[in-house]
């Protein structure tokens, strides 16, 4: 298992790529809180409308349950214009900080993880992650920025 801090990146195996996201506090995800992902373009301006906990996109589909959400990603289907996608997690209505998920461990492919410790996070959304594309090969970059 490769291991990634916040702001480095690694090549995946191919368009097709799956994600598991662990948080640290029990049931948040779809009560307290949600993940979303947006394609973007180079200067992360959207292209596309983004898919929510409730709303998937024909790029990409939602599976796992409130503890651990899932994420199978077709990134050649991206709509016209992006050739990236930004991960985030947010809290709904800004009800409070991400601090009180304590956590989150993001797997990809089964081969990738990304652990942040949130304790000291005073924010109500934060990117954790971005899928893009360099020279012909899709690359996954571990984040952690924040978003008032």
């Amino acid at each position: 298992m490769q291991l990634l801090a916040p702001g480095a990146n690694t090549a995946l195996a191919n368009a097709h790529c799956s994600w598991n996201l662990e948080s640290g506090t029990s049931s948040v995800f779809g009560e307290y809180a949600a993940v979303a992902l947006l394609a973007v373009n180079e200067k992360r301006q959207p292209m596309g409308d983004p898919a929510l906990l409730h709303q998937e996109q024909s790029w990409m589909e939602w599976s796992g349950g409130p503890q651990d959400v899932g994420c199978t990603l077709k990134l050649d289907r991206l709509p016209a214009g992006s050739d990236r996608v930004l991960l985030m997690v947010y809290v709904y209505a800004a009800m409070g900080p991400i601090r009180d998920f304590a956590s989150l461990r993001l797997k990809v492919d089964a081969d990738i993880e990304h652990r942040l410790d949130l304790r000291d996070n005073g924010e109500a959304a934060i990117i954790i992650g971005e899928f893009y594309k360099r020279n012909d090969q899709w690359k996954f970059r571990a984040l952690s920025e924040g978003s008032a």
